[in-house]
């Protein structure tokens, strides 16, 4: 019988780079091509990431044609962040 020792939780600063790599991925999204406008395709990347967030944090009010929100965007990567911590603490072997 082996003991499992627990998986080092990977640092924050894989979360982000994680983030930042799926953000690039979702913007090659077909819907970049039907969606011209900045914040439609805004919209479309971030349903990509993570339509969960997504729904959390734009799903009643998605951004509009001209519109920045900076507050929401934090929302969203909060979100994204507390997922993947999550995901990778169900990955550690006790």
């Amino acid at each position: 019988n082996r003991k499992h020792r627990a998986r080092v939780v990977k640092p924050v600063g894989h979360v982000d780079r994680e983030l930042f790599n799926k953000e690039k991925d979702c913007e090659r999204d077909p819907c970049w091509g039907l969606e011209p406008t900045m914040p439609v395709r805004a919209n479309c990347v971030y349903k990509c990431i993570d339509e969960g967030c997504f729904q959390e944090v734009y799903g009643k009010d998605p951004l509009e044609e001209g519109e920045i929100n900076v507050h929401r965007n934090s929302q969203f990567n909060a979100c994204f962040r507390q997922k993947a911590k999550e995901a990778m603490d169900k990955e550690e072997v006790v």
